[in-house]
């Protein structure tokens, strides 16, 4: 099926799906359409989520929060379902701890 640039662009951003060859994209060879959609996806989905979150503000509610104990309470379930229990202490602690928020600086 032959879509245009802007229906492969489209169907990227709702789906996360893409030709990886990138058949309808301008280019004499793979690479060259690679590149042009390359550029051309990631602009529309920086576009995207640029527009989306505009007006998004952070809850008040990260100030002074645990970002370990909230974490940890997150990823919890999974980790005692998918991990040994004697490595369950130690994924946790990772993950605990390797989580960081960020937030957008007002000026």
């Amino acid at each position: 099926m032959h879509h245009t640039v802007q229906q492969e662009v489209v169907r990227y951003l709702h789906t996360g799906k893409y030709d990886e060859l990138f058949h309808n994209w301008p280019g004499d060879n793979v690479l060259v359409r690679c590149q042009h959609a390359n550029a051309a996806l990631r602009d529309s989905l920086l576009s995207t989520v640029r527009q989306r979150t505009a007006s998004a503000a952070a809850p008040a509610t990260l100030a002074g929060m645990d970002v370990a104990a909230f974490t940890r309470k997150k990823v919890e379930p999974m980790v005692r379902g998918l991990f040994p229990e004697s490595e369950q202490s130690l994924v946790l602690n990772l993950l605990a701890g390797s989580v960081a928020l960020a937030t957008r600086r007002v000026p």
